[in-house]
């Protein structure tokens, strides 16, 4: 006689997590992300900070190197409550470790290659592996550049520095206030499928990846209007904008309304977001009935895409009609409160 043991199907576990640390490290990601900086809705405030000429140094060898991955990874793996908390776990760490953290992950085929490369230190056999990688590649190459000290200190100087812009902010406490609350205000429902809690609260599709165990959702602001996705070996993040009713005073537009109209202010948009509405269009399409420069088009493309008007998939873009309608909702519902006070 044969016998069936059925046995429990394990579902990643799904978590909302937040702390200024992570505010610090995604603000750090987004003012030197130099190609998308224009879109992110802090833009024209940090082009008004003053900063240091040591703060300056220590961004521009991010913007450089992309190690402000590094910087994610590990407090993915710390979880620090403050910066002090996190220059404490870093201090206290082996060089092995440090590596093992901050090497991305490909897959499990590579997994022992990134494992021999934390400890040998051969950065540039393991960077070989991302050739095609907007920036891996890069990124880990330029770990054989820096001592295991100095990214150390460096890090530590970083995250100092920006605390520091952070905090001369007359609205950081209202952040940290907001995105605790958000943090507080998920419970978790254990009935609902991952892919379910993932939709309800960071507003994203996820399709369950292997290898998988976690999922930490992390409300930002510092990287509004965008999502963003990164992964270690057993753990996925999604850093999903804060919703911006949290941070508006009573009469004030909302940015991503005022981006809505902003990006609909231009000619040439306008003429894309019309012919998206009839299908969509890859950028060599757009570029033939437009005749426009590929160039042009990106990067009044990126400006749709911020404000959500336009989606892309496979190279393809689309128009976003219910965005659409909810920008023209938006306006009316503001523009009544408007009168009625």
């Amino acid at each position: 006689m044969n016998y069936h043991l059925s046995q429990m199907q394990e579902s990643p576990t799904v978590s909302v997590e937040w702390s200024p640390v992570w505010e610090i490290i995604l603000g750090i990601s987004a003012y030197t992300h130099r190609k998308l900086r224009y879109t992110f809705d802090c833009d024209e405030e940090w082009s008004r900070a003053s900063l240091s000429e040591t703060l300056k140094e220590d961004l521009q060898m991010i913007e450089d190197t992309n190690q402000w991955f590094a910087l994610m990874m590990l407090q993915a793996s710390f979880s620090a409550s403050t910066v002090q908390d996190f220059s404490d776990e870093l201090s206290q760490m082996e060089e092995t470790a440090f590596y093992s953290i901050i090497l991305p992950y490909k897959d499990r085929h590579s997994e022992p290659l990134r494992l021999q490369a934390s400890h040998d230190r051969d950065f540039h056999r393991y960077a070989d592996e991302f050739k095609t990688h907007e920036f891996f590649g890069g990124y880990i190459a330029s770990l054989a550049t820096h001592s295991f000290s100095q990214m150390k200190d460096s890090f530590r100087s970083l995250l100092s520095g920006w605390q520091e812009v952070m905090e001369e902010k007359a609205e950081w406490n209202k952040w940290k206030s907001a995105l605790e609350r958000e943090s507080t205000l998920h419970v978790i429902d254990k009935e609902a499928s991952v892919t379910e809690e993932v939709q309800r609260i960071a507003g994203t599709a996820y399709i369950p990846e292997p290898s998988i165990w976690e999922i930490k959702l992390i409300p930002q602001i510092s990287y509004r209007p965008w999502l963003l996705e990164q992964r270690t070996p057993d753990t996925k993040l999604f850093f999903y904008p804060l919703r911006e009713e949290y941070l508006l005073e009573q009469g004030e537009p909302g940015k991503a309304m005022v981006n809505g109209y902003k990006a609909l202010g231009d000619e040439l948009r306008l003429k894309v977001l019309h012919l998206l509405q009839h299908g969509p269009l890859s950028l060599q399409e757009l570029s033939i009935k437009l005749d426009v420069s590929k160039t042009t088009l990106h990067h009044q493309l990126s400006l749709l895409k911020a404000s959500k008007l336009v989606t892309s998939a496979k190279g393809v873009y689309s128009a976003n009609p219910q965005r659409i309608s909810e920008l023209h909702e938006d306006l009316s519902f503001f523009l009544g409160k408007t009168h009625e006070e």
